[in-house]
């Protein structure tokens, strides 16, 4: 079985960083592949939401099942107090714009999932409602929305033959720093496996590189440094410029379970 890495759906707006950030002003300050370098050595995570899209194809001669999802490894900081301070406080050194181009990338894939890494009781992933998850206009309270239904294994099986493929989108949510993997659960003839879908990608970090671990920061309530494009410089590749951290309201994160019909 081959599992490949896609262009997700999702459109990344904003990355956390633990240290406050320095010397990112100028035309110099690096973009395209040397700024998600940047973004992988000053250790960036993407806020309140990650997604992994991802294609699966058969190449062995015997069926191949795809029967679940689930999150493994699971690492994550205590859910904040009333007082953001101390190790409850989400990453909030610095915070820093995605590029200031592309777009909503591929097509929706037809196999959505979606797992709650705020709840730790949230263990396999739930088919993700069509039509999330939902983002904040501009001039709308931020927040980040996404319903879950069913569980995956409780709603389908995904039955592949050889050279068949079938691409999946997983979308991971939390309101807590929290790095995680995620594994398949597949049968074919005799054998069951959990197999390991790769997450790494600029924004997922880990002390060995990107790789099969995940990386997520919840939304801090303020950050001590942030920046954004300096796109009225007239420079062909503008540079980061320093704002004031207040410049930004970053959404919050709302999960809804409803394993009603059609979830």
């Amino acid at each position: 079985m081959l599992i490949t890495r896609d262009q997700g759906v999702l459109f990344e707006r904003f990355y956390a960083t633990p240290q406050i950030l320095h010397d990112i002003g100028g035309s110099e300050f690096p973009t395209g592949e040397s700024y998600a370098e940047w973004l992988r050595v000053n250790k960036a995570r993407q806020i309140g939401i990650t997604e992994a899209s991802f294609t699966v194809k058969a190449l062995k001669d015997e069926t191949a099942i795809i029967r679940d999802f689930k999150v493994t490894n699971r690492e994550c900081a205590q859910p904040e107090g009333s007082v953001q301070t101390g190790a409850d406080r989400p990453l909030h050194g610095g915070l820093v714009p995605a590029e200031p181009v592309g777009g909503a990338g591929a097509d929706m894939a037809p196999d959505v999932i979606g797992f709650d890494l705020s709840s730790d009781s949230e263990v396999y992933g739930r088919i993700v409602k069509p039509g999330y998850p939902h983002f904040p206009a501009e001039s709308d309270r931020p927040e980040i929305e996404i319903e879950l239904g069913k569980k995956f294994h409780a709603t389908k099986t995904i039955t592949l033959e050889q050279k068949d493929a079938r691409h999946f989108n997983v979308y991971a949510v939390s309101n807590r720093d929290c790095t995680f993997s995620i594994e398949m659960n597949v049968t074919s003839g005799n054998s069951n496996e959990w197999i390991a879908i790769p997450l790494g990608r600029p924004g997922a970090w880990d002390d060995k590189g990107w790789g099969e671990k995940g990386v997520i920061a919840g939304p801090s309530q303020t950050y001590d440094t942030a920046a954004e494009w300096d796109v009225d410089s007239g420079a062909e590749n503008p540079g980061l410029k320093y704002v004031e951290p207040e410049a930004y309201e970053i959404p919050s994160v709302n999960v809804r379970v409803n394993e009603g019909e059609n979830g």
